[in-house]
Parts: structure tokens; C-alpha cells; sequence
């Protein structure tokens, strides 16, 4: 699953505020193919990855939307741990 415009959209459309990790995980299966929605851990990854580009101080993002990213990346584990051993995460 590789980044797109599609994807990294969110963080530019959503208020920080809403930068919750089930609003991104949902966002996220809602723009990639239904084959891959199926894979939870390409979710994350991919999620991981865009969070780390919005995250660097070269990107675009203004400073808010950086410091929430790396935020969200410095909590990572204990966020989204719960996501990758939840077995009925798909009916979400």
C-alpha cells in the first residue's frame, strides 16, 4: 500500500483535535482497496509512514500538525497495540 494524495488528505482536512487513532485507521480503509483493508498491519504501516513524512520538519504541515504527528509517533506502541491483537477489529 503506498502513500497518496488520498491518503495523506486527512491529515491536512482534519482538525488535530480529531486526530484520533480510530478516525485515522477508519479514514484509512475507507481510501485503499478493499484487498488490502483486510490486512491491518499494512494499515498501520502506511499509517505509520505518512504520520513519520507529516512529522518532518521539511514537510508542508505547519508546526501544530507536525508536533501532533510525532506525538502520535511517540506513542505508537501503547496506541495502536490494542488494534494489531484485537481479532474482531474488522467489524469495526
Amino acid at each position: 500500500m503506498d502513500s497518496t494524495p488520498a491518503l495523506t488528505a486527512f491529515y491536512h482536512v482534519n482538525a488535530v483535535e480529531n486526530w484520533k487513532c480510530l478516525n485515522i485507521v477508519e479514514y484509512y480503509r475507507s481510501k485503499v482497496e478493499q484487498a488490502e483493508q483486510k490486512d491491518l498491519k499494512q494499515v498501520l504501516d502506511r499509517i505509520k509512514k505518512d504520520l513519520r513524512l507529516v512529522a518532518n520538519s521539511r514537510s508542508d504541515f505547519d508546526a501544530t500538525r507536525r508536533g501532533k504527528a510525532q506525538k502520535i509517533l511517540d506513542d505508537w506502541k501503547p496506541i495502536f497495540i490494542w488494534f494489531e491483537q484485537d481479532k474482531d477489529f474488522n467489524k469495526i
